[in-house]
This record gives structure tokens, sequence and C-alpha cells, in this order.
């Protein structure tokens, strides 16, 4: 029996195309994406890949010939071609309209280069999702300084998931497993006052993060309750608003601005690096307490992600303005005089509890995170890197 041989097109990150051959497609694809000894040289170093394009051919010499044919067309003949068979163009058709939906329901309005990234970006980082999922539920860590986009890239990437590629995905965010006002504030009087501030690794509940995860994680038909947080009045929404979750889940999207973060050395904890380390927490006692919940429960929390994505942003003082526009955004959306929404001189203070964290995390993240997503100071995802 004669084997069918296959020619393909993939498109790297950087938006190049690799063209290969061979016997079986989603085999290639999934080495090209995961397996460092079989992947090609080339697409090593681009990834994640997305398939474009493929053909049957009858034989090995006609797919080598047909290669070889591929390989001298130029960018625009290659573009064409993958066009002409329809595969990219269909798959743009399908998820066009759950896209803007996204973006609707995120108040975002559609520009040139929003439709672009469609392309460019969302698909490409869809495509990589589903080739990292094996058996079960696939826990994929994003991380970002506040105001970098999680929020709104995980809307975007969950409707394409679960409208365009039928996988039941979760969006969990650790915002929602913060304690109690009233805990943080028995918090703050038996360990110091600093821990009144929502956010800080001690302030969540990583006990109920870690059971949710490994119910989640066990496939058996969950059913569970997955707790959400106010930000407007600074406490957890009463249990029967919280989220019913019944079934399994194929994709968790678990986001926060320390998810995956990790300690630090604790010699570094002693010089303060703003001024409310300096007047507020004078013997470090706060930051060594944060860095050994990082150590400690946080850890453990983290080590449930099987792929961990970071949204690299310019630098923390980008993170100060789009956090302000976040809260002007809460304040235009809720007009309760009893909700707790922050000037700018207080999001100044409230940024400070984060500084050191998110810092830490622009040095080591860049560099073992599966996944780095570039963006730039228009808020816009430039780049897809596989570090």
């Amino acid at each position: 029996m004669s084997v069918e041989w296959y020619v393909y097109i993939l498109q790297c990150a950087d938006h190049s195309f690799y063209t290969g051959i061979t016997t079986d497609v989603n085999r290639r694809f999934e080495e090209h994406n995961n397996n460092n000894r079989l992947a090609a040289k080339y697409t090593r170093s681009r990834r994640p890949v997305t398939l474009l394009y493929q053909e049957t051919v009858d034989s090995k010499s006609a797919a080598l010939k047909r290669e070889l044919a591929i390989k001298a067309l130029n960018r625009q003949q290659k573009k064409a071609l993958i066009q002409k068979n329809d595969g990219l163009q269909d798959k743009l058709e399908r998820l066009r309209p759950i896209y803007h939906a996204a973006l609707i329901e995120q108040t975002i309005e559609t520009s040139p280069e929003l439709e672009q990234m469609l392309e460019t970006i969302y698909l490409p980082l869809a495509s990589w999702c589903l080739a990292q999922k094996k058996n079960g539920c696939l826990i994929i860590g994003i991380n970002g300084a506040q105001g970098s986009g999680k929020s709104t890239l995980c809307h975007i990437l969950a409707s394409l998931l679960e409208q365009g590629f039928s996988q039941r995905t979760l969006i969990l965010s650790i915002d929602d497993l913060y304690k109690t006002h009233t805990e943080r504030k028995q918090l703050a009087r038996d360990i110091h006052p600093l821990l009144q501030t929502r956010g800080v690794p001690g302030t969540h509940d990583t006990r109920l993060g870690i059971q949710i995860l490994e119910q989640l994680k066990q496939a058996q038909n969950t059913s569970l309750l997955i707790p959400r947080f106010n930000k407007a009045i600074d406490d957890l929404y009463h249990r029967d608003q919280w989220t019913q979750l019944r079934g399994n889940i194929d994709i968790i999207l678990f986001e926060g601005w320390c998810v995956g973060a990790t300690a630090e050395d604790e010699a570094n904890l002693i010089q303060p690096i703003n001024t409310l380390e300096q007047d507020e927490d004078p013997d470090h006692s706060w930051r060594q307490f944060i860095n050994q919940q990082l150590a400690g429960s946080y850890a453990e929390l983290f080590s449930y992600i099987d792929q961990q994505v970071y949204l690299q942003i310019p630098g923390f003082f980008q993170s100060i303005e789009w956090r302000m526009l976040q809260e002007q955004k809460l304040r235009t959306a809720n007009d309760s005089p009893s909700s707790r929404i922050m000037s700018d001189q207080e999001i100044q203070r409230f940024m400070m509890h984060y500084e050191r964290i998110s810092r830490h995390c622009m040095k080591t993240l860049p560099k073992t995170a599966d996944l780095v997503l570039k963006i730039n100071e228009q808020h816009d995802i430039t780049e897809i890197i596989r570090p």
C-alpha cells in the first residue's frame, strides 16, 4: 500500500513561513511546537507555530519536489497559495465574528491593528494552547503587571477557544481567591498593618485555590463553586453570586499579577525599593512575610500550572499609568457611595505594594516562561516569543 505524503506551511511566531514534508501532519505539527529533539532547527527558535496550509502528494519524491517549489516562492506568492487553499481564510472568517463580539464585550473599539492581531497573535496563541493539551485539564498560568491587559487577553482567548475550537475554558483570576476584608483586617493586626491591602502574597486563600485546581485536574464531572471578588467594595461577593461550575474543563486560564512568581533571595529584601517599604516597613518584616508566602503555599499553588505565559510590558511605570486607567473605568461603572474606588494619589501608594514582586517578575519570567507576549506602550501585543 502506498503511503500518502503531505507538504505543509507553518507560520512562526516571528510571522515567517516554514515549509516541510511529512506522512503525519498532526504529529509533525506537535513536534515543531513541543519536541526540541525532533522539531526543525528553524522552528525551535520561533515557537509557537501555526499550521496554515497542507496538500497531499502520492510519494516522498513528489513531496520533496513540491517542497522545493514552494520554498522558491516569495512571501506574497506563499500567502496567495495559502489563501487559495482557504485553510487560513476559513479559520479567520469563522473566528472573526467571535473575536469582534469579544472586543465589544471588553468595550474595545476595533481598528486595523486589532483586525490584524487576530491573524498574527490570537490565532497563533489559540493554536499554541491546543498544541499543549494532552490528556485531562490544561492549566495555563498568565502573569503580567497590573494593568497589562491580562483580563482582556484571557477573555478574548477563552472566547476563541470555546466557540472556535470547542474547548471548555475557565478563566480563574487569583483576585477571586482573595481572603475576605475581615480576614485581611485580622492579618493586618496579627502580622503587619500593610496586609490590610489586598493583592500581595499572603492575602489570598491559597488552600481554596489548590482545592479548586486539584478538583478540576481530576476531571471527574466536577461540581463546585468558583469564588468571585468585587474590587469596588474590596470584598468577596456573597456565595450565591459565585460561579457554579458543573462538568469537566478542558483549559484553565489562571491569571494574576503574581501568578508564577518565585521567592527572592532574602538578602535582597533588606534594601527598600520605594517610600512605602522605607517608611512603613522599616524592619522589612512585611516583605519577609510575603517572600515566605511565595516560597510556601504559593509555590504549591503555582505547581499546578502546566504552561506559563508572561505579558512583558515596557516598564513598571507603564503599569502605574494603566492601573489608573482601570480605576477610572471602575469609577465610571460604579457610582455607589460605599464603593472603595481609589484616587490617582491612592493608586500611586497602592502600586508600591506590588513594585518589588513585579520588578522581580520582569527580571525572571522572560527567561523562564514558556511563552512571552511583548506589549508596547500603546497596549498592543506586538510579538510572541518562546524563550
